[in-house]
């Protein structure tokens, strides 16, 4: 009896622990956590060509980094390439084979969930492609790139001088692209430091910009293209020239300082600079940029006008909407179900998964 009793006690407790065993063997298998959003960017800068693009080419750059560096981005998923060598942070150079490089590289450690940033800063050509040593980055170079980065939301910052000609390439559902210059546009643009402005708290005349106030730590890319173009506009209109004179008078305080910053060292041309002694260092006044102004009568006679109309395109089948036209300013609300827009008004630089309010 007492050796039945030894049997039979193993073959009972391997009974009792069955149903436990039979549920752990069902039960699915533990999900892990899924990874945070992270930001992953790639910034080029085109050949200089002169010194004085050279210090701001390297201004831009240096200053888009610190931001994404202070966004959070992580020093191994942001990638600065760049033909001046002694620019801090730089990673390597910039050669369109090391762009497509470096694009294939970040998009094997990208995951949907990621925002993936691209800001080109540099000399344009008309076919929208950046001028770099040797062969230029094209649209259709990066276009085939962008074509491995698994991020869905992708943003591309466009501040080379033919910028607009390259969306209808680029352009992609779920990419946001800000382009400083107009399709048919080719000037060279300051709209990079008002953009930058905007991203560093330090905008001007902000309480005057429609829509936009600047303010927040962190605007959607919405309100930094609305807030940059009213500044960029309110910023080129303070400035005028006598017919014949050389340089140009600047008016407003804030307008001064941005100018000398940008145009008061040495390398800069004589045409491009401050007139000696001319203008005032008052408040800013704002300029009137509405539909009907006549650039060359009254308050128009002999002032600059902006020489480029930034454009926003974030729908992926679009030519890009304007806030700052030929007729005065009117910003992008970004209201309408599948304009253009709505996906900038939802996105923050640098900051995946930040809710806009």
């Amino acid at each position: 009896m007492s050796r039945f009793r030894s049997l039979l006690f193993p073959a009972m407790v391997a009974v009792a622990l069955l149903p436990a065993f039979l549920v752990a063997a069902d039960a699915p298998a533990a999900v892990p956590p899924k990874a945070a959003p992270r930001c992953l960017a790639l910034l080029i800068g085109g050949t200089p060509g002169t010194p004085m693009n050279a210090r701001l080419y390297a201004d831009w750059l240096g200053r888009f980094r610190a931001i994404l560096n202070g966004s959070g981005t992580a020093a191994a998923d942001l990638v600065l390439l760049t033909p001046q060598a002694n620019l801090p942070g730089r990673t390597g150079d910039a050669t369109a084979a090391a762009g497509q490089d470096a694009i294939a590289s970040l998009a094997k450690r990208a995951a949907p969930q990621d925002q993936f940033v691209l800001i080109l800063i540099g000399h344009g050509q008309p076919d929208g492609s950046l001028a770099l040593p040797g062969p230029d980055l094209t649209p259709a170079k990066l276009a085939e790139a962008l074509k491995l980065m698994p991020a869905e939301r992708q943003i591309v910052l466009d501040f080379t001088s033919c910028a607009g000609a390259a969306i209808p390439t680029l352009a992609k559902p779920g990419r946001i692209i800000i382009a400083a210059n107009g399709e048919t546009e080719d000037a060279d643009s300051e709209f990079a430091e008002f953009f930058l402005l905007v991203q560093e708290g330090a905008i001007i005349n902000s309480a005057d910009a429609p829509v936009s106030t600047g303010k927040r730590a962190t605007p959607s890319l919405l309100e930094a293209y609305n807030t940059a173009c009213h500044e960029y506009g309110q910023w080129i209109t303070r400035q005028h020239q006598p017919e014949g004179a050389t340089g140009w008078i600047v008016d407003g305080r804030r307008t001064r300082e941005i100018f000398r910053k940008l145009y008061g060292a040495d390398d800069v041309p004589a045409p491009k600079r401050m007139m000696p002694d001319k203008g005032d260092d008052k408040d800013d006044e704002l300029m009137p940029l509405t539909p009907g102004d006549k650039p060359n009568q009254g308050l128009w006679a002999g002032r600059r006008l902006p020489n480029g109309h930034p454009l926003l395109e974030d729908t992926g089948k679009s030519d890009g909407a304007v806030a700052l036209g030929s007729d005065g300013f009117q910003s992008v609300t970004g209201n309408n179900e599948g304009g253009v827009g709505l996906l900038a008004k939802q996105t923050v630089l640098g900051r995946p998964g930040v809710a806009v309010p």
